[in-house]
């Protein structure tokens, strides 16, 4: 349902702004009127549900799994080879990563908690804290066998 058409570089109506920094700083500065905060306020709700961390990590695994876009071209090879280093870290009993997040054979019903924890893993996500507390025992785990192992008790 088209409303109003508002001119290019105006967001609000009547407000010339220049870039899209710009616009968020109108949007939290205290010192912005009260109603263009409040009009700005409408469209930031709008669009919050696109960074939520569930909603980010299916739609941004699903894109670039696709390689529909020519940007996107190797995504699958690279994740598939940085799978094999985070198989080994996070202890992920799955060989393949499309087995790993993906819960049926046709490939239709994505596992968001095991994407968003590959993509934490890869510094794109702030990682939960049930992944979080687990990383942080395979590390401290890792550090006492290779303390045994260069003291000669584990071979």
């Amino acid at each position: 349902l088209l409303v109003a058409v508002v001119p290019s570089g105006q967001l609000p109506r009547g407000h010339r702004t220049l870039s899209p920094k710009a616009c968020g700083n109108l949007a939290v500065s205290q010192e912005s009127p009260p109603h263009v905060r409040q009009i700005l306020a409408r469209y930031a709700e709008r669009f919050a549900t696109f960074f939520q961390a569930d909603t980010f990590a299916h739609r941004c695994f699903e894109a670039l799994w696709s390689e529909v876009r020519p940007e996107h071209a190797g995504f699958r090879r690279a994740a598939s080879a940085l799978f094999d280093t985070y198989r080994l870290e996070a202890g992920a009993a799955e060989v393949d990563l499309v087995q790993h997040v993906y819960r049926d054979d046709c490939y239709l019903d994505l596992d968001v908690g095991r994407v968003h924890d590959f993509l934490a893993w890869l510094g794109l996500l702030k990682a939960s804290p049930r992944f979080a507390a687990q990383s942080v025992r395979r590390r401290s785990a890792a550090a006492v066998i290779g303390k045994h192992a260069r003291r000669g008790l584990v071979r």
